[in-house]
């Protein structure tokens, strides 16, 4: 055992590089010829620079959501539940996964799906059906759970933008999503993957 109390540091024999670094209760970081690759945070992690492998994951964001949005329409509407992810090389893939509760009337269809867009928002495009999305539920009057992913490949380098959208698809009902108003919070999870 190693015990401290503050950063711990290896660095090369004529001491002008860090090799990691640990610190208590904090971040860890590993480095390649003096260059920090690899960073531990609160929340996950920080790679920098290019990582190759076979099915490794590259990233992963989530984002929540508990603010409820309502419709009676049945066009595309947007919910508050948005994230944005930062891709690291063009052959790399995305996986897209989506889980929360929504709640439609007993004689409404709710279709959910994810649109994604690489240009600051300027144009998105529809990762499910054009009618359907990724997935539809026939509502019962409650709240019900709801999941959907999928697979994503944007050919592109750098920032990715995904919304999560919902529709009346069938009947003449509301549609909630969230199914409550600040309780359960649905949630969008973005995946970086080399395939």
């Amino acid at each position: 055992n190693f015990l401290c109390d503050n950063w711990v540091q290896f660095k090369n024999k004529a001491d002008t590089e860090t090799l990691f670094r640990a610190e208590p209760n904090g971040a860890f970081e590993a480095y390649y010829d003096g260059t920090k690759k690899f960073e531990t945070t609160s929340a996950g992690g920080t790679l920098t620079g290019t990582w190759t492998g076979a099915g490794k994951i590259l990233q992963i964001v989530e984002s929540s959501d508990t603010n409820r949005v309502s419709t009676t329409a049945s066009t595309w509407q947007d919910t508050n539940l948005t994230t944005q992810i930062t891709t690291s090389a063009s052959a790399n893939r995305i996986q897209i996964i989506f889980t929360g509760d929504i709640q439609a009337s007993s004689s409404t269809t709710i279709a959910i799906t994810v649109y994604a867009s690489n240009d600051s928002g300027s144009n998105w495009t529809n990762l499910g059906d054009a009618n359907t999305g990724l997935v539809t539920q026939m509502g019962v009057g409650g709240e019900e759970s709801i999941s959907a992913s999928v697979n994503y490949h944007p050919n592109h380098t750098g920032s990715i933008d995904f919304k999560v959208r919902f529709k009346r698809a069938a009947g003449s009902g509301d549609t909630y999503f969230p199914a409550n108003d600040g309780k359960n919070a649905n949630k969008l999870i973005v995946m970086e993957y080399v395939s």
